[in-house]
């Protein structure tokens, strides 16, 4: 007992720490099976429940209702028939305030929001007394007099059939008086009354709104939901007749009323039956908006997808035609190198003729493939840019030349741009210009990392130069290296070649022209003239 007593601070600490813990554990569960959630706190008197549901009407019961109070009105009257929800609208507010301050979650949809109430004031069901002396109209007047004397800014008031259990007319009389003063006070309340003059009321007053609980006129039964903006109507003669009533006494009733009432209540009845349909139409219309935007975010990833798909079988088809014209080079290479080192001297000019014509066919086939997916990856290489989102030095992609480089120039009047790639610049429609496809690009790096001999050779004549330099070269290698570049020039596509070989004695001038003489894939040559390198550099036109 003394080792105890000797750590009765430590262990009331852990008492109350393991209380703490476990009233939080307590409000998360409770949570989870209301399926509840946490509400946005104001201390601006603001208050707005969506989808609120009783926590102790049962799930397969309950009705959600949207409540609100303080944002464009600071008094609610709820007016309505019996068993219609006017007291259970009442309770969830109160309930769900408490709940919140208290640190408890909602069961309500996320968005609701809660001011936070210096006192919550309520007075609510029949507290009349036998040993007390109280009737009912006494038990809810004593209520009344200590609300309105403790009623103030900050403060949430709840009145349950507020000036009920006395002569109609003078209880009507003391609601209205007493709804002003809580107005006049500053405070939140929200009423239940069968009071048609409470109704006029809240017609007539800034601040202050009526709502009803909904009823069918079909089924004459209540639907539970609440109507913001709406005065409810008792519906007396409408139950007394469900419940079996003589016709003829509802009949008389209603003889008895005054016309005005009569005329009152048919107003208000086809107000509420008007914000029915006009409810439901909305909840139609939002039901099928959502359906329209789920359906739009599916057609357009599906279409997104397509694209993609359509992208990436362009680029497989176009790498597969590169690799199959890749071996058809690579397979003249090796017939080259044959001929170069195996025929006599002869034969050479008839093998030249026959490997220059078959490159020729790769070459045209090579083009006409290239052609065709290039129009492809145009229209598939994403949406066209508009002139205002073209600025140089921006980073932009040509499909059609399957290349990406910096915008120098452009877009000029006739729409041309200067795009750059390395050393490359290449004039570009407007309308063939696409924002860089990164992922793409991020594969080609990937392509090209593990590229074969077939896609070097390929990558070689498309970078193929249109001159050679064989300055400090002797006669034999100079040939030799001269006959390579010749057979690389008619690959590659060029025309006209440039061979720099020097002015010094001669020599390897005149055996540059012996072997273009004798060349026939050299169509004719000439001496370069001034400002082409004089007589140091021959131009020779290939066939």
């Amino acid at each position: 007992s003394d080792c105890v007593a000797g750590r009765a601070d430590l262990l009331r600490n852990d008492l109350a720490l393991c209380a703490r813990i476990d009233f939080i554990m307590a409000r998360g569960r409770l949570a989870l099976e209301m399926r509840a959630m946490r509400p946005q706190l104001n201390d601006t008197g603001c208050l707005r429940l969506l989808d609120a549901r009783h926590p102790l009407i049962p799930k397969d019961r309950v009705v959600p209702i949207y409540f609100e109070l303080g944002v464009s009105f600071k008094t609610l009257v709820i007016t309505g028939p019996n068993t219609g929800g006017k007291t259970v609208a009442l309770k969830t507010c109160g309930l769900f305030c408490l709940m919140a301050m208290a640190g408890l979650q909602i069961p309500a949809r996320d968005g609701s929001e809660i001011s936070v109430f210096d006192q919550v004031l309520a007075d609510i069901g029949d507290e009349q007394s036998i040993e007390q002396d109280l009737s009912t109209f006494s038990a809810h007047m004593h209520n009344l007099v200590e609300i309105a004397n403790l009623a103030g800014p900050g403060t949430l008031v709840l009145a349950d059939e507020l000036g009920s259990g006395t002569d109609p007319s003078e209880g009507a009389a003391l609601a209205i008086a007493i709804l002003d003063h809580l107005r006049r006070r500053g405070c939140l309340t929200v009423a239940t009354t069968h009071y048609k003059e409470l109704k006029g009321y809240a017609l007539q007053t800034e601040s202050v709104e009526n709502a009803c609980c909904e009823f069918d006129a079909k089924t004459l039964r209540p639907t539970y939901r609440l109507l913001i903006g709406v005065p409810g109507v008792s519906n007396a003669f409408a139950i007394s007749r469900r419940l079996g009533l003589d016709e003829k006494i509802i009949e008389q009733a209603q003889g008895l009323l005054s016309e005005e009432g009569i005329r009152f209540e048919d107003l208000v009845r086809k107000m509420e039956e008007s914000r029915s349909q006009a409810d439901e139409a909305y909840r139609q219309a939002s039901a099928l908006r959502a359906q329209a935007e789920h359906d739009a975010v599916q057609i357009r990833q599906h279409k997104e997808a397509l694209e993609e798909q359509k992208r990436q079988m362009i680029r497989e088809a176009r790498q597969e035609a590169r690799e199959l014209y890749a071996d058809a080079l690579q397979e003249v290479e090796r017939l080259l190198s044959e001929i170069r080192s195996g025929v006599k001297a002869q034969e050479l000019a008839e093998s030249h003729r026959l490997a220059t014509q078959v490159r020729q066919e790769i070459r045209a086939g090579l083009k006409q493939v290239d052609g065709h997916i290039t129009q492809s990856a145009l229209s598939a290489g994403g949406r066209k840019l508009r002139r205002d989102e073209i600025h140089p030095g921006q980073t932009y992609s040509a499909p059609a030349l399957g290349m990406t480089g910096k915008l120098m120039e452009g877009p000029d009047s006739r729409d041309i741009c200067v795009l750059q790639s390395g050393a490359m610049k290449v004039s570009v429609p407007l309308d063939a210009l696409r924002l860089p496809d990164l992922s793409a690009s991020a594969g080609t790096v990937r392509t090209k990392r593990r590229s074969s001999p077939k896609s070097l050779t390929m990558e070689r004549h498309l970078n193929m130069q249109s001159e050679i330099q064989l300055l400090g070269q002797t006669v034999e290698e100079a040939t030799a290296n001269l006959d390579k570049f010749l057979d690389d020039a008619v690959l590659g596509g060029i025309q006209t070649v440039r061979v720099v070989h020097g002015k010094g004695t001669g020599a390897l001038r005149s055996a540059v022209q012996q072997k273009l003489r004798q060349d026939p894939r050299v169509r004719t040559y000439r001496l370069g003239v001034y400002g082409e390198g004089d007589s140091g550099v021959t131009i020779a036109e290939l066939k």
